[in-house]
């Protein structure tokens, strides 16, 4: 069995799976036969592992999505607290002053 790990050359999303038959399941993401991600082909595969069996492979697919999901969660937290700080600086010198310096509590 493998897990793999596919990049949509669309809309540049992953997609992540496990199947049995590395070659045919990614040709069948390419023809569409994946109805919850047909509108998003072509596919490109961008990571793959072997595993000993379909349980330690579904068990990683898991693993890596979480990690996926994790990932996106901080660049999203990341980029709102990148945001507001571009906003407070911008409203600082529309102000005439300069954002005040953390205080230690």
């Amino acid at each position: 069995y493998y897990t793999y790990v596919l990049k949509s050359l669309k809309d540049s999303k992953f997609y992540i799976g496990y199947t049995k038959n590395l070659k045919k399941r990614i040709k069948e993401h390419n023809l569409g036969y994946t109805k919850s991600i047909k509108n998003r082909k072509p596919f490109e595969l961008i990571y793959y592992e072997a595993c000993k069996n379909k349980r330690k492979a579904m068990k990683r697919e898991n693993i890596l999505r979480q990690d996926l999901e994790e990932d996106f969660k901080a660049k999203t937290i990341i980029g709102a607290w990148r945001s507001w700080l571009a906003r407070c600086v911008w409203d600082a010198e529309v102000a005439g002053s300069s954002p005040a310096a953390p205080t230690k509590i």
